[in-house]
């Protein structure tokens, strides 16, 4: 839905992508099943035979409701769209409640699923949206990756999604006390 909107930028293509990113969007409504007691509000993946009451998706940059909430914030900040800013503050409220390994799945501190991801994540939500859950949230995450950090070696891996380079990225943030917008090429800012 983020490339959908950084193409819409090209007057000639604007109205089709708009088309399309709302598309995506009602689709995502449509599954969307706001529950207080459910671990998250969408599936890890959807097929003819997925129960969505049953499923669910750990806090991932690359799939479920951090994702999912923190796209439509970005969008609806960029189209002025308060609708989507008010489901997409929920979706990601709900995902600020889920701090423990259970309720989050998260065991890493790699980006892509995460302890760095999920600070990165709501430390773009607290920065626009200035809510108290996200700060919360943002220190969460960030103390646990760094805890990890303490107690074990750094992963092999190299990359950005998976290894050093995003543990990095992310405490370069951390320790400059600055957004870098380096999320811009994960698509979260």
């Amino acid at each position: 839905m983020k490339i959908l909107l950084t193409i819409s930028k090209i007057p000639q293509l604007k109205e089709q992508c708009y088309n399309l990113l709302y598309k995506n969007y009602n689709f995502l409504i449509k599954i969307y099943n706001f529950s207080e007691n459910k671990k998250s509000l969408f599936p890890s993946w959807l097929s003819y035979n997925t129960d969505i009451n049953k499923e669910y998706s750990g806090l991932s940059w690359c799939l479920g409701d951090p994702c999912i909430g923190i796209t439509l914030l970005n969008i609806s900040s960029d189209i002025n769209d308060i609708n989507m800013r008010n489901i997409a503050v929920n979706i990601l409220k709900h995902s600020s409640k889920r701090l423990s390994e259970e309720q989050s799945l998260l065991k890493h501190p790699c980006l892509c699923h995460g302890f760095f991801g999920a600070y990165k994540i709501f430390s773009r939500a607290y920065t626009l949206t200035n809510e108290k859950e996200f700060l919360n949230a943002k220190k969460h995450w960030l103390s646990r990756g760094l805890e990890y950090l303490n107690n074990n070696k750094l992963p092999d891996d190299l990359s950005i999604l998976n290894g050093q380079s995003g543990i990095g990225l992310a405490l370069i943030d951390v320790y400059t006390d600055t957004d870098h917008n380096w999320g811009e090429c994960l698509l979260i800012s």
